[in-house]
């Protein structure tokens, strides 16, 4: 007999890999996946702001000490959300997506910026219906 042994040590389910912010839009609510806290490094507590790059159409969050998001968790979650109806709007507006809400992939290589804060790319082309 030759057994191959499966659990929660050496298998994983495929949502739990993927480093994703979901967004809700009419509530704005932000769900941020555990491996993405992982990669910026967020627990609880935490603020996080987000940045555009009209030049590039491109989204990025990071995270601060002041002024931003405060992260919270979540009661079904594993991750950490945080709302805001403004900057679902503002995301939604900026990549025209009709859909009540949506999940799009986080870059796990950041960008840092002029003042050294690292900043993680929101693959907002990967924005499919939940």
């Amino acid at each position: 007999m030759k057994l191959q042994i499966f659990n929660t040590q050496n298998t994983q389910t495929r949502q739990q890999l993927k480093s994703m912010i979901g967004i809700d839009f009419k509530t704005g609510v932000f769900r941020i996946s555990k491996t993405a806290c992982e990669y910026i490094g967020l627990r609880k507590g935490n603020q996080i702001e987000f940045a555009y790059d009209e030049s590039e159409k491109q989204w990025y969050v990071t995270k601060v000490e002041t002024n931003g998001f405060e992260l919270r968790e979540g009661t079904a979650s594993s991750g950490l959300l945080f709302n805001n109806i403004a900057m679902s709007e503002k995301i939604k507006i900026t990549t025209d997506f009709i859909e009540r809400s949506g999940k799009c992939l986080v870059g796990s290589e950041p960008i840092t910026y002029s003042d050294k804060r690292k900043f993680f790319p929101v693959i907002t082309a990967s924005l499919k219906n939940n």
